[in-house]
Formats: structure tokens, C-alpha cells, sequence
């Protein structure tokens, strides 16, 4: 996530509730991409909406609502909290051998 450019004002993700202002979205092409949150006690594959600038399409941008939200997918995949994450992505958890 670290690598991601943040952008603000704009579309939460894919599959999450969406709440739409359109005179406060980021001008560009709307691509999904995955994104692997690695908690404590899991790990998730979600996928998000990010955006091609239409400035600088040299990379794909999360928005602050995207960004917001891989945190609290990260506070649930920290806790364990398997039955709500299943709801979000595919979740990889450890099996004892």
C-alpha cells in the first residue's frame, strides 16, 4: 500500500457500500485492481476501484475512501474476524500441520 498514490475525494471500493458525490470524483478511467491485506491473524484478496488520472496515467491512484477502507479490512484480518472478511475477499488463514 505504501507505493500507492493517494487521492482524495471520491468512490469507496468494489463490493463495499458505495457512496457517490459525482462533482467530487477524480477525473480518469475507473480500473479494479486486487490488493492483498496482510493481517495478524490472515491474509485477504480484495479488490478495489482505483483511478488513471487523466493528468498522469502513468499509474493507477487509490482514493482516500479505498485507502480508509483496506484499514479496517487490515483491523479485521488483524483480529481474525474470518465471518466478516469472507463477506469482503478471499481470505487465507494458517492451519496448524
Amino acid at each position: 500500500m505504501g507505493r500507492d498514490r493517494v487521492m482524495h475525494k471520491s468512490l469507496s471500493p468494489v463490493g463495499h457500500r458505495m457512496i457517490q458525490c459525482p462533482n467530487m470524483r477524480m477525473p480518469g478511467k475507473r480500473v479494479k485492481l486486487n490488493r492483498w491485506i496482510h493481517g495478524t491473524a490472515c491474509v485477504v484478496k480484495i479488490e478495489v476501484e482505483a483511478v488513471i488520472p487523466t493528468d498522469d496515467p502513468s499509474e493507477p491512484c487509490l482514493e482516500s475512501e479505498t485507502i480508509e477502507y483496506l484499514r479496517l479490512v487490515r483491523e479485521h484480518a488483524d483480529r481474525g474476524d474470518i465471518e466478516w472478511l469472507k463477506g469482503v475477499g478471499d481470505v487465507y488463514a494458517k492451519v496448524p500441520a
